[in-house]
């Protein structure tokens, strides 16, 4: 069931601002996708984590609801790309859209529909190895790792790595694309001539154009993307067998220092066709989890992460040979003090520290009272985190409506969060089926309120249809111009010039002045404000004497939030 959660959350947004959570609301989102640079801040390890860390191949088997996506990508944080120097590459697996189209047009997908993806995958994994990663923001220690492993690239890799982009994916190297990334990685430069340096990519003349751009010339990784423009040539055949070429791709990776090669494959539940359908979801891994050769690889593992009911019906398949996939599945279950330790850390994360406890929030700092509301939370939550989430979402929801943005949390706060739930359908049946058993908790002391230190820059969320974006969980309106400049931009690389966004935004060549772009970024700009004080927290950036360029932004596919 999808639950429609109330619709005051901005008020909800300035009430806890003014306590301090100057990262925005701490339960608004509950997709750990959405909050993926925040998530290693508040992530809590439940039991079998360890486990899921390991080089081995399993199943990490969960309810709805249960986090897989998050361990998922806590195991994604600990590997290369997210971590230059360490000797595993994580490749996360999780577009399924190609295959559930030929499955919607009645073509059955086959173990090449996976080959293709898996490999798609892992080039990119390895170019954001050296490049960076387009939603982390690398501090100058890892952009120098980044660096050196450049550096010790040998022609013949450089090569391989440009053979497989232009294999799977080779509309990395469509000029406009490639002007993108080089943009991204140089930041501001004045010169920049499109027919040219069409004609440098075209022609597998990219690094005699980049020699004679004074601001670029330097650049080791642009010179790097060069290479791989200029000296590929898509002579690697694509393997016959999905072990062929998985094993040829991890023989490359070995190459590169990487003795173990990770597939993290997810999210196989989260397509309209799929989300009520375990049938369909174990279908699509079918090809995967029945290859004996692929899961029995060296150096190689596959991880999948998936819910409860499709793990049930791929054990009911025959051709299904679990016993032989290393006979480990994870289940991941949620204690009490695991989701306790989840609602503290998040309130710590988004207060930066200012908050710590969830007595500080209550009347009077009552820990007794603090205790009794976190037990009814713990007993709606029913042993999951996104619950959890969203029931102290309804709570704080129904403090406003009880007493406005002020105050703290009291009793009668509950009463109307609980009658709000059940009418909703959050939580069903007598409230006799709900046991708030009184817990104690000695020893735990109120932190006092502090001065906010330094921020994590939240990401920018676009929504894909209305016009508004989210930053830390904070809802801005745009206006529809301001909106299409930012779907633009970011569909765009998240770089575009002046006279593009006339053309598409305005419909324009020469009738919208650079002034009239400039003024409209301006207002958009300071609608920012609020969050973006700080210029190093601007999201919208000029590339002088050409564009604009957008930071720390993703396009919002989900947008679990419509208040």
């Amino acid at each position: 069931m999808t639950i429609e959660l109330p619709s005051n959350g901005d008020n909800v947004t300035g009430w806890l601002k003014g306590l301090g959570f100057d990262l925005g609301h701490p339960f608004k989102l509950r997709e750990a996708l959405q909050e993926r640079m925040l998530l290693p801040h508040f992530f809590v390890e439940v039991d079998g984590y360890e486990t899921i860390q390991n080089q081995q191949s399993l199943i990490a088997a969960a309810p709805r609801g249960a986090g897989k996506t998050a361990l998922r990508i806590m195991a994604a944080h600990k590997a290369a790309p997210w971590v230059p120097d360490t000797d595993t590459l994580a490749v996360e697996h999780t577009d399924f859209e190609v295959m559930l189209n030929r499955h919607e047009q009645g073509v059955n997908f086959s173990i090449v529909d996976h080959q293709k993806n898996l490999l798609k995958a892992g080039t990119h994994s390895l170019l954001a190895l050296f490049c960076g990663i387009g939603v982390n923001i690398d501090d100058e220690t890892t952009q120098e790792k980044r660096l050196k492993l450049v550096r010790q690239l040998v022609e013949p890799d450089k090569v391989h790595l440009g053979n497989l982009l232009r294999l799977y994916d080779p509309i990395w190297f469509r000029p406009d694309h490639t002007r993108f990334r080089i943009q991204n990685l140089a930041g501001n430069f004045d010169s920049y001539q499109w027919p040219t340096f069409t004609q440098a990519v075209e022609s597998r003349q990219l690094r005699a154009w980049v020699l004679n751009e004074p601001v670029l010339r330097d650049r080791e990784t642009i010179l790097f993307l060069a290479d791989l423009n200029d000296k590929s040539s898509a002579s690697l055949v694509e393997p016959a067998s999905i072990t062929q070429a998985v094993g040829e791709f991890a023989q490359f990776c070995q190459s590169l220092d990487f003795v173990h090669l990770r597939f993290l494959i997810d999210r196989v539940d989260e397509f309209p066709q799929t989300e009520n359908n375990p049938q369909l979801q174990a279908q699509l891994l079918h090809p995967l989890l029945g290859n004996l050769h692929l899961e029995e690889m060296s150096g190689v593992a596959f991880k999948f992460f998936i819910p409860d009911e499709t793990y049930e019906v791929l054990r009911a398949n025959a051709m299904v040979r679990l016993d032989r996939f290393h006979n480990v599945a994870v289940q991941v279950d949620w204690t009490e003090e695991k989701l306790r330790q989840l609602l503290q850390r998040r309130l710590d994360v988004f207060s930066n520290g200012r908050v710590t406890d969830f007595a500080q929030i209550c009347q009077e700092q009552d820990k007794q009272l603090a205790a009794r509301l976190e037990q009814k939370l713990l007993a709606v939550a029913d042993n999951s985190p996104r619950r959890l989430i969203t029931a102290v979402y309804y709570l704080m929801e129904a403090h406003v409506q009880n007493v406005g943005p002020t105050g703290l949390i009291g009793e009668g706060d509950w009463d109307k969060a609980d009658e709000q739930m059940r009418i909703d359908g959050f939580i069903e049946g007598n409230r006799e089926n709900l046991v708030y058993r009184p817990i104690e908790q000695p020893g735990r002391e109120i932190k006092e309120v502090t001065e906010i230190t330094d921020a994590i820059i939240p990401i920018l969320y676009i929504h894909p249809e209305l016009p508004q974006i989210l930053i830390a969980a904070e809802k801005i309106d745009l206006t529809p111009t301001e909106h299409s400049i930012m779907l633009e931009i970011e569909q765009n690389d998240n770089m575009m010039s002046r006279d593009d966004l006339a053309r598409i935004v305005w419909q324009a060549d020469k009738d919208t002045s650079n002034q009239a772009i400039d003024r409209t970024i301006s207002r958009l700009r300071d609608k920012l404000k609020p969050v973006s004080n700080n210029d190093k927290y601007r999201y919208i950036k000029t590339v002088r004497g050409w564009g604009y360029r957008l930071e720390n932004c993703e396009l919002d596919y989900q947008h679990p939030l419509n208040d």
